[in-house]
């Protein structure tokens, strides 16, 4: 309880830094960054009250300043102190300034991307991730492969290659940020899977049924967030990230290993916010300063700093 106790108040003290550079009385100004991506995602934890509500929300990422991966973010943003001034501070942290270009990666959440937006000085260009179109890829090429019998197989082992074409088509369409093509190939491809169900009429109807729903949920994604869709091929070409790997990254080091995947307990809001806090400056290497800034006379014991890397 003791050591619960000294982390969430260095959790509160990070948390009022992060503050005061929001309100402009921050210590150390940093440099001013020309380019800052803004990598976000979310994953929801255990309420240690399952009366009220079985999980709350945690939100996390990293920023790439200047084309360099940088800090890493989290927050609970359901906790009853929660303002957005502390995803202001944070991004004021890392340079932020009037004319900083602002660019987000996401997943397609809207609530996502807006709320980066509220924290932006300008205008900001929004990126869908290449890393959740990819998974929805795969899922739609093994949804349109039916059920066969061996015999069938044996018959003709290359029956759904057209069908497999096709996605890869859908593929290259999408990775070249040809919103309209990839809409054509997604009617085409419903078209062949409606001549198929023809041809096999009565067999293998919650596969057939699958498939149209797979298609359609990603014609829906990819249409939702078409304004969001860029040529993958020109930014890659270009250095930038197309990707929120490192998002799931940063995930699963700062929230699922320790507060969820494989954990029985349960957080409170309050609790795993703070936690989460002295977690996140711990993996940027940043926790020894700090701490040293909100107690001046600390000094580190011999080992705490590599400890922290």
């Amino acid at each position: 309880m003791a050591i619960r106790r000294h982390t969430v108040a260095l959790g509160r003290e990070l948390e009022a830094q992060r503050l005061e550079a929001a309100n402009g009385q921050a210590v150390q100004a940093p440099g001013t960054a020309k380019t800052l991506v803004v990598g976000i995602d979310d994953t929801y934890v255990k309420h240690r009250e399952p009366l009220v509500a079985r999980q709350f929300q945690v939100t996390a990422g990293r920023v790439e300043r200047d084309g360099k991966l940088g800090a890493r973010f989290v927050f609970v943003s359901s906790y009853p102190g929660w303002t957005d001034s502390f995803f202001d501070g944070f991004l004021l942290q890392q340079g932020m300034k009037r004319d900083t270009a602002m660019r987000v990666v996401t997943d397609g959440d809207d609530g996502l991307r807006n709320f980066v937006q509220r924290s932006s000085p300008g205008p900001m260009d929004s990126q869908l991730d290449w890393f959740h179109i990819g998974m929805k890829l795969e899922l739609l090429r093994k949804a349109v492969v039916m059920p066969v019998t061996y015999q069938e197989y044996l018959d003709d082992p290359n029956a759904f290659d057209p069908l497999q074409r096709r996605v890869s088509r859908l593929r290259d369409a999408l990775w070249r940020g040809r919103t309209w093509q990839a809409l054509l190939q997604f009617a085409w491809l419903r078209g062949d899977i409606d001549r198929w169900a023809a041809e096999h009429s009565g067999r293998f109807v919650d596969s057939v049924r699958r498939a149209k729903r797979v298609i359609k949920e990603f014609r829906y994604y990819v249409c939702g967030n078409r304004r969001s869709l860029p040529d993958f091929a020109e930014q890659r070409a270009a250095g930038h990230r197309i990707s929120t790997a490192h998002v799931e990254s940063v995930m699963n080091h700062l929230v699922n290993h320790r507060l969820s995947k494989k954990q029985q307990m349960r957080w409170s809001p309050v609790g795993a916010h703070y936690l989460l806090q002295v977690r996140a400056e711990l993996l940027n290497g940043t926790l020894t300063d700090a701490f040293r800034l909100a107690n001046p006379r600390f000094r580190a014991p011999s080992g705490f700093a590599q400890a922290e890397h």
